[in-house]
């Protein structure tokens, strides 16, 4: 894939379905039965507990999820285009602080920190 960046996931492996049963209860059963019906993804009984399903990632659904990889990647370089490597790695470092909630807390504390400190009346 061209333009790809170090934020691209690995290709879960198979017998990975512990962890892609996990997505699935968090994408909600009426996605999986969607993506089911499109034959992107397969589940069936896990052998060891029979209670749990596996879901795990079709050939289709790969090669979809590829060409949606290289759509996003295309975009990306597309809005991205005027930073460099570097500034990228910035962007997205700091990108991930924010989905992560790291930082100085609440934008309005943020706010009351600025109004308070000395000029900003």
């Amino acid at each position: 894939m061209t333009g790809q960046t170090n934020r691209s996931r690995s290709r879960a492996a198979p017998g990975a379905g512990d962890l892609q049963a996990a997505s699935a209860r968090a994408v909600g059963p009426r996605a999986v039965n969607d993506l089911e019906a499109e034959q992107l993804i397969e589940r069936r009984r896990s052998p060891q507990d029979r209670r749990r399903h596996v879901v795990e990632i079709t050939a289709n659904g790969l090669e979809l999820l590829d060409k949606a990889e290289c759509a996003l990647a295309a975009a990306e370089n597309e809005v991205l285009a005027a930073l460099d490597a570097t500034e990228r790695e910035t962007l997205y470092s700091l990108l991930q602080q924010a989905a992560n909630g790291e930082g100085s807390g609440s934008c309005t504390e943020a706010w009351v920190a600025r109004k308070a400190s000395p000029g900003n009346g």
